[in-house]
């Protein structure tokens, strides 16, 4: 009874609307950074580009050794992002939050997908907007639903092995909420957050007896404004969790390894493989609420803040207009654990 009054089924619903949000800012981030893979590479992604310029000019001049940049290897090779082009990725997440200060925790599965349109302005200089779909299904006490939709803007700003980005955008997130007083029946009814969000990247890449390692710092910045919700138990109980904000950041540090070969036949593999530390700040959703009007906790299960992190993808020219690729990113904190994958195409016409 008291765990139905303490509305930490509404908490456990905000926090996994921003560990949806979290997604998109995982998918953007390995769209930004790139490393020595041609952007969009490492997504589902259709570029249209300039006469004379199809697949292997444009990975090889990406992957050609930062230092050359001779008039003759521009002509040989052109630039390997084209005046302007559309990229998308699908991908899955699972998340798993154990219970912890005895306070029941959940998993959840997020699914979606994630498209953008992109642009130099000048060489060397990228601008781009982007749009994301994705939906939750929740399981554990207050289990639930939730669609979520994002636009954001991004920059991009490379000189020679030095990478930066930045973004930023908004996400609307519709939230199924199951509240369980306690006594035998469940009463659901629907919440509503948006979020204001920004996060950047910044890379150095360099060659190393035949393998590109990447140095990467990531971070996001989640601002997510939760519209509140009124429940009543069926014993007359009114539980009123007001309109609030509520904020997510996040960091990561670590190095990316890529090789790259190619087969008798002209067809290129490329393998990645990244690790390092992630950090995240807010380990506990916390809600202000109030039974009639006493205070009351809204809060979700403890987890760590600091933990690590690991991704692994693989991806091949099939011919000489199409990529495929396939990858998995996973996340490990105390009492949290996560593992997304995603995979696509790339067709360059």
């Amino acid at each position: 009874m008291l765990t139905g009054l303490s509305a930490e089924d509404e908490a456990r619903g905000v926090g996994r609307a921003l560990d949806a949000v979290d997604v998109f800012h995982v998918a953007l981030q390995e769209h930004l950074i790139g490393g020595q893979i041609a952007p969009g590479f490492n997504n589902l992604s259709f570029s249209v580009n300039g006469a004379g310029r199809n697949f292997y000019s444009a990975y090889n001049s990406m992957a050609a050794p930062v230092a050359d940049t001779s008039a003759s290897r521009d002509a040989a090779a052109p630039t390997a992002i084209s005046s302007e082009h559309w990229w998308s990725s699908v991908f899955y997440q699972n998340n798993m939050t154990s219970s912890s200060a005895g306070i029941s925790g959940g998993s959840a599965n997020i699914s979606g997908f994630i498209a953008g349109l992109e642009g130099e302005v000048k060489p060397g200089q990228l601008v781009g907007a982007v749009a994301s779909y994705s939906h939750t299904d929740a399981s554990g006490d207050g289990s639930g639903s939730g669609d979520n939709f994002v636009l954001a803007a991004y920059g991009r700003r490379t000189a020679g092995p030095l990478q930066a980005a930045l973004y930023g955008g908004v996400a609307i997130s519709s939230i199924g909420l199951h509240h369980d007083f306690g006594t035998g029946s469940v009463t659901s009814q629907s919440g509503g957050a948006t979020s204001l969000l920004g996060g950047g990247s910044l890379a150095y890449t360099f060659d190393y007896r035949g393998f590109q390692i990447t140095p990467t710092a990531t971070a996001a910045f989640t601002h997510m404004l939760f519209d509140g919700t009124t429940v009543n138990s069926p014993m007359g109980f009114a539980l009123d969790v007001p309109r609030q904000w509520t904020d997510r950041f996040r960091f990561t540090l670590g190095p990316t390894i890529a090789r790259t070969v190619t087969t008798e036949r002209g067809m290129k593999w490329t393998a990645t493989v990244s690790a390092g530390f992630l950090y995240q700040t807010a380990p506990v959703t916390a809600l202000d609420a109030q039974i009639f009007t006493a205070p009351t906790l809204a809060q979700t299960a403890p987890a760590g803040g600091a933990g690590a992190y690991a991704d692994a993808g693989v991806y091949a020219s099939l011919t000489n207009w199409l990529t495929g690729f396939a990858r998995w990113h996973g996340e490990a904190r105390n009492h949290a654990n996560s593992n997304q994958v995603s995979g696509g195409l790339r067709v360059t016409f």
